[in-house]
């Protein structure tokens, strides 16, 4: 395809594809409100004492996201 070797196809396929996981993952600790990295997640317990992920809040402007 265009004259590109499959080897350079494929390491840049790799590439893309960690890129888009590192975004995802990176995307879950920002604040899109205040562009800080303290966003945690938020628990609720339950009657029977477990836990569950109700989800995210920023700790700086206390959003919920």
């Amino acid at each position: 395809m265009y004259g590109i070797p499959e080897e350079i196809l494929n390491d840049l396929e790799d590439l893309v594809q960690d890129l888009i996981m590192a975004a995802e993952a990176i995307e879950r600790f920002l604040c899109p409100f205040c562009h800080r990295a303290t966003v945690h997640r938020l628990f609720r317990e339950n009657g029977d004492g477990s836990y569950d992920e109700v989800g995210l809040k920023c700790r700086k402007c206390k959003k919920i996201l």
